[in-house]
């Protein structure tokens, strides 16, 4: 097992959840902050964050 083995791991879990987890964080903004806060956050969340981090998650050496 090298050293990078279990960083790359973790990121790549990181990367996961943060990708699944879009709509609840969305969600939460708006339990909070209310609709037009859940519009704009939902709309970069998913044009700009969501399609970065698969970029991300794509690479084969995340650290």
């Amino acid at each position: 097992m090298s050293t990078q083995s279990e960083p790359t791991y973790i990121n790549k879990k990181a990367l996961r959840w943060a990708i699944d987890s879009t709509t609840p964080i969305t969600n939460l903004v708006g339990k909070y902050f209310g609709k037009t806060a859940v519009k704009k956050v939902g709309s970069v969340m998913h044009s700009h964050v969501k399609p970065a981090l698969r970029k991300l998650e794509a690479l084969d050496k995340v650290n």
